[in-house]
């Protein structure tokens, strides 16, 4: 099914309601779910919308998203930001800044997320470029 556009167009209209509702009352036992499946959609998405947009400004202006009590979260938080800067790397060029704090903050000892910041970075180095030498060199060393 994720060969086909026209399907995951489908399935995304079936499930949004459900998904958007997981993510808006906050039921954290499956808001990880919820971001994996829409990695996916976006994955398979010729297109940007709202929902996508909206879901990366929420994840990204609420910093407490990112902290260590949210680490089952974080993985899946990742999954959807790499799908989106792989997709819709002109779009995500704006929140550069943010996801590099993002990423240094995972990298810190007290959250300890390396191998979701790398995954990150990588994403973000590849598709956007690298934007910053002092995120570079803050990673780096």
């Amino acid at each position: 099914m994720r060969s086909s556009p026209a399907e995951m167009v489908k399935l995304q209209g079936a499930l949004a309601s459900s998904l958007n509702f997981i993510i808006e009352h906050n039921k954290t036992e499956l808001m990880g779910y919820a971001f994996q499946i829409y990695a996916l959609f976006v994955a398979s998405s010729d297109q940007n919308n709202d929902v996508y947009q909206a879901l990366v400004g929420s994840i990204l202006q609420n910093k407490d998203n990112w902290n260590k009590e949210m680490k089952y979260l974080i993985p899946s938080l990742g999954q959807f930001l790499i799908a989106m800067l792989c997709k819709f790397p002109d779009y995500m060029k704006q929140f550069v800044t943010q996801i590099g704090e993002i990423i240094i903050h995972l990298l810190s000892t007290e959250v300890r997320m390396e191998a979701t910041a790398m995954q990150i970075a990588s994403a973000l180095f590849e598709r956007v470029g690298i934007f910053s030498d002092e995120i570079l060199h803050q990673l780096l060393f």
